[in-house]
């Protein structure tokens, strides 16, 4: 890599970096990312204690994903946080379902295919088809609320869709075409801090009935989840909260 190839990376990290300043010091993140974190923290200790190991690392793995795609969408890029937080997705609910059904954990390693596509990889051959077929029950609302999830975060932040191509503002300038590599618009970044924090609470409880509701005996942890209802319901416009309201009296 040249000096300049360097110095372009390191222009970009620091272009990076200063967004991410201002984004982590925006109300809505101060409000609503910390409750989440103290949320992991609190259900770590909790499963510490009396957990399989398995679940431990895909809870660990899942707070790994919510920092990561928190500072991914402070420093510019939400629609990259997508794939990762899709990924935490498919942790919690593999989590699931190793509790659900003891059978589920031979039915995700399935090492006989798994080792297949290695193999004919590595003999430039075709793989065989992998299908991880969970036996879960349907149907669950936290489990759909997270498929439903799932299917969003494919279609516009995994996979090169037209979704995804849309969400870049391409600017053709004479002979040439540019791309703003930082997404700019507080709004949209604040929207996916709101999208993350509301996913990972989804994932939460998950995690929480997976392990039949043992959260529920950690004070750290019901008062995150109360302070993460609570904000998120302040930056829901008053119109509809008030339409919600009358429509639960």
């Amino acid at each position: 890599m040249d000096n300049q190839s360097v110095e372009d990376l390191y222009g970009f990290l620091r272009v990076q970096n200063d967004h991410a300043k201002v984004n982590l010091a925006s109300e809505q993140f101060k409000a609503l990312i910390p409750p989440v974190n103290d949320a992991y923290e609190a259900a770590r200790l909790v499963v510490s204690k009396e957990v399989d190991l398995t679940t431990i690392r895909l809870l660990l793995l899942c707070h790994r994903s919510f920092l990561l795609a928190v500072s991914l969408i402070a420093g510019g890029h939400p629609i990259d946080a997508g794939s990762v937080t899709r990924r935490a997705i498919e942790m919690a609910k593999i989590a699931f379902a190793l509790v659900y059904d003891s059978e589920n954990f031979d039915r995700w390693v399935n090492y006989n295919v798994r080792s297949g596509r290695w193999a004919a990889w590595s003999a430039d051959k075709k793989p065989p088809r992998l299908f991880t077929d969970l036996k879960l029950p349907k149907p669950h609302p936290l489990l759909d609320a997270l498929g439903k999830e799932e299917g969003m975060y494919s279609d516009i932040g995994v996979h090169c869709t037209t979704e995804f191509m849309a969400h870049y503002p391409f600017e053709q300038q004479e002979k040439q075409l540019f791309l703003s590599y930082f997404v700019t618009d507080r709004d949209h970044i604040n929207l996916n801090l709101r999208i993350s924090a509301a996913t990972h609470l989804l994932i939460l409880q998950l995690f929480n009935e997976t392990l039949r509701g043992a959260f529920n005996g950690s004070t750290c942890w019901v008062e995150a989840i109360r302070k993460i209802a609570d904000t998120g319901l302040s930056f829901v416009p008053s119109e509809i909260r008030d339409q919600k309201s009358d429509a639960s009296s």
